[in-house]
């Protein structure tokens, strides 16, 4: 480092420090995101309920939270609980950028038939019993 002039080692430790700062910069929000990052679901409201048979149909927001909220807006689904209990989703969808509350469908039961319209999808889905 001798035959080095004193400015080239003023810029040489400059670069140094910026390369370790900025390293630390990216990389600390990155390892904070990963050890902390959690999900979280949470129903918001149930905005349909109905019966098809033996079946409850049920139509609910909610918020699917995976560690970066702040991104990602509210959620829907239409949902079968079947008579056993177990949920079945017909169909879901998501708000659209800065939408702050999805277009949530609107759902009408006629027959065995559940009709879903949210403006950008039209859907009718038939329910028939499986006799088991």
């Amino acid at each position: 480092m001798q035959n080095i002039p004193p400015r080239k080692r003023n810029r040489v430790a400059y670069v140094m420090v910026g390369v370790v700062f900025g390293g630390l910069a990216i990389g600390l929000p990155c390892l904070i995101y990963l050890f902390t990052n959690q999900h979280q679901y949470r129903e918001l409201d149930t905005f349909f309920k109905g019966q098809i048979g033996e079946h409850e149909v049920q139509g609910i927001s909610y918020l699917d939270y995976q560690g970066i909220g702040f991104l990602e807006g509210n959620q829907w689904k239409v949902q079968l609980i079947t008579k056993n209990g177990a949920p079945v989703i017909i169909y879901q969808n998501r708000s659209s950028f800065q939408e702050s509350i999805p277009h949530q469908p609107n759902v009408t039961l006629e027959g065995n038939q559940i009709h879903l319209d949210d403006g950008e999808v039209t859907l009718t889905v038939t329910i028939e019993d499986g006799g088991g």
